[in-house]
This record gives structure tokens, C-alpha cells and sequence, in this order.
């Protein structure tokens, strides 16, 4: 009896692990091998300030005062923003790992809430804004629409870590 109890934990425990396994999601965007058109080696750290125009992937750190908030936003948000410099200014896309679970992504300055365009890139939904260059050193403000769940806003900062920008275009 005693070793069909611990032989049927045993089946239990690794079909736990083989479920969240499974769970887990693999948010991180791969960048494209090659170089860019002014002659840079894509997939590689380079200082935005340095050049007139690229697109970058950014990783970032989620600021919340929520424990349940920022684990969310860790687990359905992709681990890195996009950052697109040209002779227009800047652009900053947020990408979400599931749409029908977070989406809605807004960002806000004050009581102002600023809408993005819907973009779709490197399989993820998203939402690009017009930001300043000064914007991205700064704690950046979020507001996305939880709909498991919650069914509600939650409202989150971003800090992005520039040192890290990797050239994808």
C-alpha cells in the first residue's frame, strides 16, 4: 500500500511539473542576424544617442506597488519594449504575450492618458507612442486593461535599461 501511495505522488508531482512547465511562456523576443542599412551589426548593444536612426530592443524593469500587479505584468508583458529612433523623434512599442488577457496598453503623463497604434512585429501584439528622448530615462507610466480576472484597469511603470539597447533594425 505504501508504495502505491509514493509511486502515485510521484506521477502526481511530475505531471505537476510537466503542466507548468507548459505554463510557462517564452516572452522574449529573438533579433534578427545581418546588419543594418547604415552598416551595424544587428543583435548588438549600442548606444542610441550615437546615431541618427534604428530600432532597438530594450529591456526593462516593471516598477508596481502590487506584488499580484507586477508579477502579471512580468508574465503577459514581453520582457523587452521596442525603441525606434529616426529624423521624426522616438517611438516606444509595449508588446503583450497574450492579447486576451492584457491589452489596451496606454501610457500616462499626469491625468492624461495617451493612446497607441496597434502594431503586430516579431509575433506579439503591441502599441507604439511617440515619445520624447527624455521620456526614456525616466520611470515610464502604464495603464493596460486586465481582462482575466480582473477585468479592470491596473496601472504599472517602466524603467528602461538603455545600457542594453540591442540593434534589431
Amino acid at each position: 500500500m505504501k508504495k502505491l501511495l509514493s509511486a502515485t505522488i510521484a506521477v502526481i508531482v511530475a505531471l505537476s511539473c510537466v503542466f507548468a512547465m507548459a505554463a510557462c511562456v517564452d516572452d522574449t523576443i529573438e533579433p534578427p542576424e545581418g546588419y543594418s542599412v547604415d552598416g551595424r551589426k544587428l543583435n548588438e548593444i549600442y548606444d542610441i544617442d550615437d546615431y541618427e536612426r534604428g530600432e532597438y530592443l530594450v529591456p526593462y524593469e516593471v516598477i508596481s506597488e502590487s506584488v499580484m500587479g507586477k508579477s502579471m505584468v512580468e508574465k503577459y508583458c514581453v520582457s523587452t519594449v521596442k525603441v525606434t529612433k529616426s529624423e521624426d523623434g522616438f517611438k516606444l512599442a509595449i508588446f503583450v504575450v497574450d492579447p486576451s488577457v492584457m491589452d489596451n496598453v496606454r501610457l500616462v503623463e499626469g491625468e492624461v492618458e495617451i493612446s497607441g497604434t496597434a502594431v503586430n512585429e516579431f509575433g506579439y501584439d503591441g502599441y507604439e507612442f511617440e515619445v520624447s528622448r527624455g521620456a526614456l530615462d525616466g520611470e515610464i507610466a502604464v495603464r493596460l486593461f486586465v481582462s482575466m480576472v480582473m477585468k479592470r484597469d491596473t496601472n504599472f511603470g517602466i524603467k528602461l535599461d538603455l545600457s542594453q539597447a540591442k540593434l534589431v533594425a
